[in-house]
């Protein structure tokens, strides 16, 4: 897998995620604005 750096304008990857739910959600398709802020936290509990 190659990792690339988003540029300006540049559109962002298809994601597929489970939420807290187990439902899947993908980015960007599911994501309905034109914003939106993506917080990801790497947890250990």
């Amino acid at each position: 897998m190659t990792i690339q750096k988003l540029g300006i304008g540049s559109d962002f990857p298809r994601i597929v995620l489970k939420d807290i739910d187990n439902n899947s959600i993908t980015i960007p398709n599911d994501i309905k604005s034109k914003y939106c802020i993506l917080l990801f936290i790497r947890g250990a509990w």
